[in-house]
């Protein structure tokens, strides 16, 4: 019985060990995540001010001549190009933004595992000693 006891303390420290790992790679995996959400909004502030400067051009050109016509459809191109890349971004920060609340519920779920790895092994380990002493 004793014999059995301490293979289930083991068995439960090994769970707890493993559970802590897979709880850091989670963690680890948030912020990689995280970093990655700042770099889409930074592209998305960086699209969106490119498109507001082509903008500008493009209400500055239409006061001009005739001749700044061809100027005025490139950079409609351009803007409808930055629209597309903006949406795009959106799109990403988005989605970043979704498994990054996954990566966190499950992270929250994996430290709550932990918690109970932890504190089954606390009690095993409390039975464990208390048999032991009374059998001395």
């Amino acid at each position: 019985k004793q014999w059995y006891q301490r293979r289930v303390a083991i068995t439960a420290g090994e769970n707890a060990k493993a559970s802590e790992k897979r709880a850091k790679e989670n963690e680890a995996q948030v912020v990689g995540l995280m970093e990655d959400l700042a770099a889409c909004e930074r592209g998305r502030r960086q699209a969106i001010q490119e498109r507001d400067e082509y903008q500008e051009e493009i209400n500055s050109a239409a006061m001009g001549k005739n001749s700044l016509s061809e100027e005025n459809k490139k950079l409609l191109h351009r803007i409808a190009q930055l629209e597309d890349e903006l949406e795009d971004e959106q799109n990403e920060s988005m989605k970043y933004m979704d498994k990054s609340k996954k990566m966190q519920s499950a992270y929250d779920e994996m430290k709550e595992e932990l918690h109970q790895e932890k504190r089954k092994k606390y009690r095993l380990r409390l039975c464990v000693d208390t048999t032991a002493f009374l059998l001395f």
